[in-house]
């Protein structure tokens, strides 16, 4: 991984160089509210307005850069950026405003109920929130599609069976 100084250099220089798609990206970044922890390419595509494969050229550029990292779809996961910084750090970088970058970490991500539709968490107008009392003293919150199918609660279930650390 490139150190701070080395991806901040570069983010100005990519903002000096003007690319439409860049600044876009920058504008995009600038106004996204929370950082979520992955964005979608559809999601990217749609708010840059790209073409599927100017978004998986983007997505590299991404990588290159510094500021995030590939992951490929595979078994039904969509192809995502999983993001190393705040986008907001990384607009106030690129634009000279910092020469630092803040760490995308578990204390700045959306919360699920307050989440940007950019990105990992959902937030979508077909998804509806479950709360599940787990023990009398816990409660687990899901965000699910209101048209969940039984397929899909099946592979959830399953999941969770996969989570208990006994």
């Amino acid at each position: 991984m490139a150190s701070v100084p080395k991806i901040v250099k570069g983010l100005q220089k990519a903002n000096r160089d003007a690319w439409p798609t860049t600044l876009t990206f920058f504008d995009w970044a600038s106004g996204v509210r929370s950082t979520p922890r992955e964005t979608t390419f559809e999601e990217l595509q749609a708010a840059l307005k790209m073409t599927k494969s100017e978004t998986r050229e983007f997505a590299a550029d991404i990588e290159a850069a510094g500021i995030g990292i590939r992951i490929f779809g595979r078994r039904g996961f969509k192809s995502r950026i999983k993001w190393e910084y705040t986008l907001q750090s990384v607009a106030k970088a690129a634009r000279g405003m910092s020469e630092s970058l803040e760490l995308l970490s578990q204390g700045n991500l959306p919360a699920a109920a307050e989440s940007s539709e950019a990105g990992g968490y959902s937030n979508h107008p077909n998804d509806a929130d479950h709360v599940f009392q787990l023990r009398s003293s816990r409660r687990v919150n899901f965000r699910l599609p209101k048209d969940l199918t039984a397929k899909e609660a099946d592979r959830l279930a399953a999941f969770i069976k996969t989570l208990p650390l006994e």
